[in-house]
């Protein structure tokens, strides 16, 4: 298995000052290598004259055919080098065009768009067609796809408009597998939060079932179960998980955590005191801004259900006011969302309206019936 220890350098579309000299000195490296001379009248004319050059928007591929474009395109949309091989049919000539047009990156037997090309503008320019023949590409069968060609393929997929093909998400839970050690672990766990954020339950299961296996006794990964249960429907199961998150806690915040967690999962089982002493255990254990207002966000919900409306309606707007402090854009809607819930149920629709109209939600106007607390 090739090591997963590597640098990673993230670039945004605007560079701030220290990444600008960062990107201007290396230019000044390559323009060293680049030119032969070293008259210093030559290079002080050479200067001048690129500081008088405009950059001119050019097209490369502007010349070429329809299909040789397509092609560019699609080795675009694949975001690294491929073998020939991966091409299901011959584009022998496209790929000798797009090497004149200097388009072609070429490394041995692979080859990927020229970087000096925008691929953005081509990936913005794609067919559904295009994407979907770009997705087939990062999966042939030879050489054998890595974990990262079947999550690209299954996101140019899901851009085409198609859903995932089962067997596509497949072959990527199987291709991450090998990775092992707190690498595979962390994998896993993302895969699996981002399947329960996208409402996919049980593809959420079986991600943090594989977290399990590879690290058994892991609080996190016994958090994530609990909340996966409670997704699915099982309470109980919800429950024992989050408990075995409280016990190999290994600090005070992962206590609260899992204590703020089971206070919900009581509130669903009815067990209103329970929940009030979880919730309140958590509040004083978090270190956290986002624990402490899910824990308070649970004791809100206590005024709520035993029809506390004023006390419900100060409990989140101090909630809704700590959380703007804190940054929690989403613990903030919750909390006005209660609050407004609050005062409809105390009759003050107006004042209801007014929070949710300033939270960017809408107030239905037909009727004064509550959703469910958040």
């Amino acid at each position: 298995m090739p090591s997963w220890d590597v640098h990673v350098f993230e670039v945004d579309a605007e560079l701030g000052s220290e990444e600008k000299s960062r990107w201007l000195a290396a230019m000044a490296e390559a323009a060293h290598a680049d030119i032969a001379t070293s008259d210093l009248a030559r290079l002080e004319e050479w200067w001048r004259t690129a500081r008088r050059t405009k950059p001119e928007a050019t097209d490369p591929l502007g010349e070429l055919d329809e299909q040789t474009r397509a092609l560019a395109t699609q080795l675009a949309l694949v975001g690294r080098m491929l073998d020939r091989s991966a091409f299901r049919t011959d584009v022998t000539r496209q790929l000798n065009d797009l090497l004149a047009a200097g388009s072609l990156a070429t490394s041995g037997p692979l080859v990927g768009l020229h970087w000096d090309d925008d691929a953005r503008k081509l990936e913005a320019s794609a067919t559904n067609c295009e994407r979907l023949l770009a997705a087939q590409m990062l999966v042939a069968p030879e050489p054998p796809p890595d974990a990262w060609a079947y999550a690209r393929a299954a996101h140019l997929e899901d851009s085409a408009g198609t859903s995932v093909a089962t067997d596509l998400a497949e072959r990527w839970f199987e291709a991450t597998l090998p990775v092992r050690g707190q690498d595979g672990l962390l994998l896993r766990r993302r895969a699996a939060e981002r399947a329960l954020a996208s409402g996919d339950s049980k593809s959420a299961l079986r991600w943090c079932e594989s977290a399990q296996a590879l690290k058994p006794r892991e609080a996190s990964t016994a958090l994530l179960m609990g909340q996966i249960l409670v997704q699915l429907g099982d309470p109980v199961a919800a429950r024992v998980s989050l408990e075995k998150a409280h016990t190999w806690a290994l600090d005070d915040e992962q206590r609260a955590r899992a204590l703020a967690e089971l206070a919900e999962v009581a509130v669903l089982s009815g067990d209103l005191d329970s929940a009030s002493e979880y919730a309140k255990q958590a509040s004083v254990l978090a270190s956290s801004a986002a624990t402490q207002l899910a824990a308070r966000n649970t004791l809100g919900k206590m005024h709520l259900l035993c029809g506390r409306w004023e006390e419900a309606d100060r409990h989140f707007a101090e909630d809704a006011l700590f959380a703007s402090s804190a940054g929690e854009s989403a613990a903030e809607l919750r909390a006005g969302l209660n609050r407004a819930i609050a005062l409809m149920s105390n009759d003050s629709p107006d004042r209801a309206r007014s929070i949710l109209e300033r939270g960017g939600l809408c107030v239905h106007q037909s009727g004064r019936r509550c959703p469910p607390p958040a």
